[in-house]
């Protein structure tokens, strides 16, 4: 059965052709258009072709793998990617994610939850692309903390001056990071507002991210001075001294 034009369209990459089959036919039931991939080198002609919003990405593909398509395609693209894997280790997660994966999943997959997971995804997009703005936007706070400048709702960060690359979801940690700035974050708190009820209880999502955030912002991740766990509890984005001797924290960015 055809699908409807507007449908977000999704591409099912994953050399197994009963597996691929069965994503796209759980995806297709769910009102996603779908093609499918092979090989690496042909989804990524797919990508660059057919401009797809989301693709789904088994991690062992032919010719192109998983994780270089996923470098290519977030170099190129803001489409979300969910990568499939047998095994997510904290290290594999983190290289995803710095890769610039939006999301993973290990086998087997549950097709509903993967679902979901698309689902999720493509609204975490969608609400950054809402909210995207420069920084220092008027009427607008933007937090100071150490050597960093974070403008929560522009999804800007900077680090000494120089923008930080980020995904769309870590932004979405960051900002609900700095809403709590100096305070614990909960993790059932910070998982329903990024991610959303359906992962509460997901809180290896929340390590994997946070290590890649701070590979990505601290000067040595082994001892973090920005992002701290709060054991059993949460993360808390710490009130550091600002480096260059400017005082409060968080500024008004009409008036910094």
């Amino acid at each position: 059965m055809s699908q409807p034009s507007g449908q977000p369209l999704v591409i099912a990459a994953d050399p197994d052709r009963d597996s691929r089959t069965t994503t796209a036919r759980a995806l297709t039931e769910a009102g996603y258009r779908v093609l499918e991939a092979g090989d690496g080198k042909y989804a990524l002609r797919q990508a660059f072709t057919e401009r797809p919003e989301a693709a789904i990405i088994e991690l062992n593909m032919p010719l192109l793998s998983g994780l270089e398509l996923v470098k290519v395609l977030r170099a190129a693209s803001d489409m979300v990617l969910i990568v499939v894997a047998d095994g997510t280790s904290r290290d594999l997660a983190v290289r995803l994610l710095e890769a610039g994966a939006d999301d993973y999943l290990e086998r087997p997959v549950h097709m509903p939850e993967l679902v979901a997971r698309v689902r999720a995804t493509l609204r975490r997009s969608q609400r950054q692309a809402q909210v995207m703005e420069p920084l220092g936007a008027p009427d607008r706070d933007f937090v100071r903390t150490g050597p960093l400048v974070i403008d929560p709702e522009g999804h800007v960060v900077l680090k000494r001056g120089e923008e930080v690359p980020m995904t769309r979801t870590e932004y979405l940690l960051m900002a609900a990071l700095c809403r709590r700035a100096g305070q614990v974050a909960q993790h059932r708190q910070l998982l329903t507002e990024v991610w959303g009820v359906e992962y509460l209880d997901d809180t290896h999502y929340l390590r994997g991210y946070v290590a890649s955030l701070r590979n990505k912002l601290e000067d040595d991740p082994t001892k973090p001075r920005l992002l701290l766990t709060e054991w059993g509890v949460g993360y808390r984005l710490a009130a550091l001294p600002v480096e260059d001797g400017r005082a409060p924290m968080i500024y008004r960015s009409a008036t910094a």
